[in-house]
């Protein structure tokens, strides 16, 4: 993949996730791949580590008011995960172009991603947590 594509998949996906503001793009995705799958990958690395940063937050503070509600809290997240890579298959499989679907696959994920760590968020701050 040259360069250019590179730069532009980059961009796009910076701009895709720009309405998530715990879901920042690093330059370093873009800097230190040498073709689209890597792009990808690092993109996807970086989603995962905020969602799980987030829900760690979230479940330490809900663990710390009430351990039953932290485990409902765990098992809402597994069920989330499910949803989301049901909902992202339908998504890549909807679109019937096999060349695209690594992209599709992660746009969907970061959509759901984004939605899910403000979720997480109004849970923390519906705990009283003052930490944005």
């Amino acid at each position: 993949m040259s360069v250019p594509a590179v730069k532009t998949f980059a961009f796009l996906l910076s701009v895709a996730l720009a309405g998530f503001p715990a879901v920042a793009f690093s330059q370093d995705c873009e800097e230190e791949a040498a073709n689209m799958a890597q792009v990808r990958d690092c993109a996807f690395r970086q989603l995962e580590a905020s969602l799980q940063a987030e829900y760690r937050r979230t479940h330490a503070l809900a663990r710390s008011h009430d351990p039953e509600a932290a485990a409902l809290l765990a098992k809402a997240q597994r069920d989330w995960r499910t949803f989301a890579e049901s909902s992202c298959d339908y998504v890549v499989a909807a679109r019937g172009v096999d060349q695209m679907a690594n992209d599709a696959r992660l746009d969907c994920r970061a959509e759901l991603a984004g939605a899910r760590i403000e979720t997480l968020e109004q849970y923390r701050q519906g705990l009283g947590s003052v930490d944005p």
